[in-house]
């Protein structure tokens, strides 16, 4: 039986390990000490001495903030891996944005890693790009911390939330500094696929729903279709100039956009891992490709092309908390969920847990995915998925 070490925790990754339960394979979670930006080595070291890495196949994780962690064990243990480094530079906004030629698609940014005082970046705001921004932490995941600011008035509010949700990812990370970057006003959309010996596999694309204008920008679903290379040229090429660039290789990534009306489009990151923590990947890259993205991530340098075949559209709709509170009645949910066709649903919290709604949010609550024969059908079930809401008291 191949035995695979998972970063995190195992409530993170229910599907995952259910999936591997299915498969023969042996699965061991592992909540590791911090890793920051000088500790890299002796981190590694400290890891392998306590936990004997070499028993295990292989070493995964679907958090942003831990793909370095993954591969510094893989580097230490012999296996292939990619060049942390680089994972490093794709896992940060602000290393991202710095390892990157100058290139249009990028909108303007300030960074800083003085949490406590705004008056500089507040500074260059004024002087420089005007209002509207956004603030966010550089490291943060799930849209957390996320805010734009449309005056100044409301910049010391927006910047102590992102202070607060930086702190956290400090914490959790060992790092994290605040972003503040131009506005683009535009719809959002996101690409999901895999670099595998330096060929490129771009499967899926999501428009993400409802139209994200802020000021938070938790995107409350994915209407996803299978990627295709005819329309979907100028987005590829930015992609390619992004891995040619850096290096990146035998990777799934997952990248975000920003379109104006115009038609401009603007990288807003690649992430180096499956989207939304495994789950997104697998279950939409099944409905629209007929691929088994756990398998094919395992199996990232066994030399083989990933086959698949364009096929259905699916949706993904995530319930979050409308307000603070405790949740209760969720088999309400998930009785309506099912009831429409859903495919997969996953239920991340129960009756009676606090919760807590955007921005400061940092998971979902229940996750529903359904496959359909079109962008129309998958159009009808968001429609009536977003009428409802979890019950939070």
């Amino acid at each position: 039986m191949r035995k695979i070490l998972y970063l995190g925790r195992s409530e993170h990754a229910r599907h995952y390990y259910s999936w591997a339960q299915d498969n023969g394979l042996h699965v061991d979670f592992f909540d590791f000490p911090s890793l920051t930006a000088d500790n890299h080595e002796s981190w590694a070291e400290m890891i392998n001495s306590a936990h004997d890495l070499y028993q295990y196949d292989d070493i995964i994780s679907f958090s942003d903030g831990l793909q370095v962690n993954v591969d510094l064990l893989k580097r230490i243990t012999g296996k292939p891996h990619r060049d942390p480094e680089t994972i490093a530079d794709f896992t940060d906004k602000v290393r991202f944005r710095k390892s990157l030629p100058r290139l249009d698609c990028i909108a303007r940014w300030y960074e800083t890693s003085e949490l406590r005082d705004s008056l500089p970046a507040r500074q260059w705001v004024e002087s420089t790009v005007g209002y509207p921004v956004v603030i966010k932490p550089s490291n943060g995941f799930y849209s957390t911390g996320v805010t734009k600011v449309s005056e100044s008035d409301l910049f010391s509010k927006a910047w102590s939330q992102s202070r607060r949700a930086g702190e956290y990812f400090r914490k959790l990370h060992g790092h994290s500094s605040i972003i503040v970057e131009e506005y683009i006003d535009g719809k959002e959309f996101a690409i999901d696929g895999f670099i595998k010996n330096n060929c490129f596999y771009p499967m899926l694309f999501h428009i993400k729903r409802p139209d994200l204008t802020g000021p938070y920008f938790h995107e409350t679903a994915y209407i996803t279709m299978p990627f295709c290379s005819r329309k979907g040229e100028e987005f590829i090429s930015i992609i390619r100039d992004v891995i040619t660039a850096t290096g990146l290789n035998n990777s799934p990534f997952h990248a975000e956009f920003r379109v104006t009306d115009s038609g401009q489009i603007y990288l807003l990151e690649i992430g180096p891992r499956l989207s939304g923590g495994g789950v997104t990947g697998q279950v939409m890259m099944d409905i629209c490709c007929g691929l088994d993205a756990y398998h094919a991530l395992h199996h990232l340098h066994d030399g083989e092309p990933l086959n698949y075949t364009h096929r259905l559209v699916g949706l993904e709709y995530d319930f979050c908390a409308p307000r603070n509170g405790v949740l209760f009645d969720t088999e309400k949910t998930e009785s309506l969920c099912h009831e429409l066709g859903a495919r997969v649903v996953i239920k991340y919290r129960d009756d009676g847990d606090y919760v807590m709604c955007p921005p400061l949010n940092s998971e979902t609550i229940i996750t529903a995915f359904f496959a359909c024969s079109d962008r129309a059908g998958a159009e009808s079930i968001f429609c009536e998925l977003e009428k409802h809401q979890l019950g939070v008291k």
